[in-house]
């Protein structure tokens, strides 16, 4: 019985966006709840790599160029931490450049979306990475 209360009551995957356009953010926020999950969100890498340590997410969504801590800087730190290496980040950004994707592989990247994106794409890459 507590087996079955259990499942009832699980959390929903908790996702991270971080980036520093607040209408991309709220609008990919509304999909993703759209969906069953639990969002969070940071406005730039060191706001993302604090919240994945109060709280870590299933996913994190980030993008590259933002102010104060870069997405590629923060994923680094991410990966560099053993607690939070383990979270699949996704680099959602305008940067499309073969040296950004290949930095951003090497730096443990899970996958590489390009704005502007295709909802259902990155639906089914968040659905690869954490299971609901």
């Amino acid at each position: 019985m507590w087996k079955a209360l259990k499942k009832l009551f699980k959390r929903k995957d908790t996702i991270l966006i971080v980036d520093d356009d607040p209408i991309l953010v709220d609008s990919l926020e509304a999909v993703l709840k759209g969906h069953g999950y639990r969002v969070e969100s940071a406005s730039d890498g060191d706001e993302a790599i604090e919240k994945a340590r109060e709280n870590p997410p299933s996913l994190i969504l980030m993008d590259i160029n933002m102010p104060k801590l870069q997405g590629d800087v923060a994923a680094m730190r991410l990966g560099a931490d053993e607690e939070l290496r383990k979270i699949p980040i996704i680099m959602l950004t305008a940067c499309d450049t073969i040296q950004e994707k290949v930095l951003a592989s090497h730096l443990g990247v899970v996958d590489y979306v390009v704005k502007p994106y295709d909802v259902g794409n990155l639906l089914e890459k968040i659905k690869k990475f954490i299971s609901k």
